[in-house]
């Protein structure tokens, strides 16, 4: 079933920021031997100093073995998949069960008990609101604009569909497609290039193939254009005595040159 661009925005999860990198570790300095004191006898010697204990040191862990690539068979993968649906079912099944469980909420204190968190429950209430109306804002704009899609491309929902996998896959494409003018011609022309580019194998196949389609196109229209010229060619009479004019009135006949003597002693 061919689904719509507001589905995919909708389903679609937008690439999280990369992470920062984690500050590395200050290094620990290396324990010292503690140093001994000095200390005198009865007799007001020195005690001769004890030797300090040497430090074992610590076993290497070995790496970790990589787990031997197992490949599984038709049912096998059919199998694993039909678990990890049902595993997923019964996790959402618990987050549920979890969330209808909870206690419910401390009513909120008045805004002169706890000024600060007022002030803090309303900018969240704010910031709430406009991420909404952003939504609602780009979801109409992407449905005006493929309603008018579906008007003028008779694939559009395979076009929709291959979309909707090339967001999972392409880095960018999600902003790139939202900040576009027309989200659907986006969204069409995007699939319709990738599709392409998947048929012909590769990037130099794919301008070969864009190069004969433009000079089929090019021959085409110059083929026509001669033949209409032909046409006009033809249209064309020999001689301009029977062509009437605006008037309706047929024009002079063109002299040819003085009568012949034949002609004349004949009358």
């Amino acid at each position: 079933m061919a689904e719509a661009l507001n589905d995919i925005l909708s389903n679609a999860t937008p690439p999280a920021p990369e992470p920062a990198p984690a500050a590395e570790p200050a290094a620990t300095p290396e324990p010292v031997a503690a140093q001994q004191t000095a200390t005198r006898d009865a007799t007001g010697k020195f005690a001769p100093k004890e030797p300090a204990t040497p430090q074992t040191p610590e076993a290497t862990p070995e790496p970790a073995k990589a787990a031997p690539k197992v490949d599984f068979s038709e049912k096998e993968r059919a199998l694993l998949a039909a678990a990890t649906e049902e595993r997923r079912k019964r996790q959402e099944l618990e987050r549920k069960l979890a969330e209808m469980n909870k206690p419910p909420p401390e009513p909120e204190k008045p805004f002169w008990d706890d000024p600060e968190a007022a002030l803090k429950r309303q900018t969240q209430h704010l910031e709430q609101s406009k991420a909404q109306i952003a939504q609602m804002f780009i979801q109409e704009r992407i449905k005006i604009s493929e309603h008018h899609a579906r008007k003028q491309y008779e694939d559009f929902d395979a076009k929709v569909n291959e979309f909707g996998q090339a967001l999972q896959e392409v880095p960018g494409l999600y902003q790139q497609w939202l900040s576009s003018p027309d989200p659907a011609e986006f969204a069409y022309k995007t699939a319709k290039n990738r599709i392409e580019l998947r048929e012909v194998g590769s990037l130099e196949q794919y301008k070969a193939k864009i190069e004969k389609e433009a000079r089929i196109k090019v021959e085409a229209e110059f083929k026509k254009k001669m033949e209409d010229l032909e046409k006009q060619r033809q249209s064309i009479p020999d001689s301009l005595s029977s062509v009437t004019g605006a008037t309706g009135q047929t024009s002079k006949p063109v002299w040819g040159g003085p009568t012949p003597l034949r002609d004349i002693l004949a009358r």
